[in-house]
């Protein structure tokens, strides 16, 4: 019985799918007019307790912006030291390989003012869990579909950001 025991156990530890899970006393609150893809790779960076990356919120809310993109996300990483890669025309699948691995990506999705940066967290054959600036009070979930589509029509198809560690 013994061995049973340990063997349904063992069983059931490997049906686990993990996840890119962030716990919520690591979300960083967007601020109003293009903060997002600062708070994600603060979020990231509270995450990877990265140092580098706390404050960035705040910092870059001292000037105006419209959104930050590829150019501001080299400049901000590497002026920070902070290894990364910036990916477009990424896949579904590549996505969801990142997150089952425990890494989260920040995506850019088409959004009904414009774009919006978010970090994904989980990827199934149904939907996409992400956590959002905007609103951190919890996970959000979305269709897969919906996803994917918004995800291709954003400004630069199938954008995401990794920070390597």
């Amino acid at each position: 019985i013994r061995l049973i025991s340990l063997l349904l156990l063992f069983v059931i530890a490997l049906s686990v799918k993990a996840d890119a899970k962030i716990p919520k006393s690591c979300f960083v609150n967007n601020k109003p007019n293009g903060y997002c893809v600062y708070a994600s790779l603060e979020t990231i960076g509270n995450f990877y307790k990265d140092k580098r990356l706390y404050g960035l919120v705040d910092y870059y809310s001292q000037w105006a912006s419209s959104g930050a993109g590829t150019e501001e996300v080299r400049d901000c990483l590497g002026g920070l030291g902070v290894p990364y890669k910036i990916y477009e025309n990424s896949t579904i699948e590549w996505l969801k390989e990142q997150v089952d691995n425990e890494i989260p990506i920040i995506v850019a999705l088409r959004w009904p003012n414009g774009h919006h940066a978010v970090v994904v967290v989980d990827v199934t054959d149904r939907w996409v869990k992400y956590y959002d600036s905007n609103d951190t009070r919890q996970y959000h979930y979305v269709n897969r579909e919906w996803f994917e589509w918004s995800w291709k029509n954003s400004f630069k198809s199938e954008w995401s950001v990794q920070l390597l560690r």
